[in-house]
């Protein structure tokens, strides 16, 4: 454990910016009678996708650090995490008018980034209830409020027709499926629906099942320049994201497109 600390202070630049989960376990032999005949350990570290470069090296030094031990497993992945200050999303396409584009965060606004799909059955109630929040409060929040949707969806038209159907016109809908936008590897969707949820400096505050929130309240208290705290809102808050609502879809054919 020692050897992986000093790891981590010498690339500090990287650690102290990503999430790190050092667990691990000891094998007691009665046979041999000792304890430290197996044992095992388990890093993870997750970087943000601009330091997916320097992915390899801390991989390897890492490694090299756990060399005594028996069973020892690193995992290092780069995705958005709580903390982080979103970048532009490239190559986006804009349902509504089927189009490219970007999409960024402008300071001073609060962003609901909703990943979904019209296919999976747990996703539609927040969508629907992202509406209301946008119906309910148009004139407080105006234009300091923006919440999106992003489909894993297989095309466009299929995400236009539905939320045109539904009446789900208020909220900023993108399709990130198309083949060359990244969104969804980025910030590490495995399950939909899956929300992250931007501070007025861009920064990711929860991430995690919407469900698991009062979302209303914190985007009011964002917007008051309070900070929230609870379920999602630190590292690996994720871990929670089914609480109290539905699972995200990722079972059968779901899977398939929601991984």
């Amino acid at each position: 454990m020692k050897a992986i600390g000093e790891v981590f202070k010498s690339k500090e630049d990287l650690c102290g910016k990503g999430s790190i989960k050092v667990g691990g376990e000891n094998v007691y032999n009665l046979s041999a009678n000792q304890s430290d005949i197996s044992n095992s350990l388990t890093v993870k570290v997750n970087l943000s996708p601009d330091q997916s470069d320097k992915k390899e090296d801390l991989e390897s030094a890492i490694k090299g650090a756990c060399s005594n031990v028996s069973d020892a497993k690193v995992e290092i992945t780069c995705n958005m995490g709580i903390g982080n200050v979103v970048t532009t999303v490239e190559n986006v396409t804009e349902v509504m008018e089927d189009k490219s584009t970007t999409f960024s965060h402008k300071k001073g606004e609060v962003i609901l980034l909703d990943f979904w799909a019209t296919w999976c059955p747990p996703c539609q109630r927040p969508m629907a209830h992202n509406q209301e929040m946008l119906e309910k409060n148009a004139s407080k929040w105006n234009d300091k409020v923006r919440i999106v949707g992003f489909s894993i969806d297989s095309d466009s038209s299929t995400v236009k027709n539905h939320v045109q159907n539904k009446g789900w016109t208020k909220v900023e809908h993108y399709w990130v499926r198309n083949g060359k936008c990244t969104a969804d590897k980025d910030y590490g969707v495995r399950g939909v629906p899956h929300c992250v949820l931007l501070d007025t400096n861009g920064k990711i505050v929860f991430i995690g099942h919407p469900a698991s929130r009062t979302l209303e309240e914190d985007i009011d208290k964002l917007l008051k320049g309070e900070t929230i705290s609870g379920a999602g809102t630190t590292a690996g808050g994720d871990e929670d994201e089914d609480e109290g609502g539905d699972s995200p879809a990722i079972g059968g054919e779901a899977a398939e497109r929601a991984i």
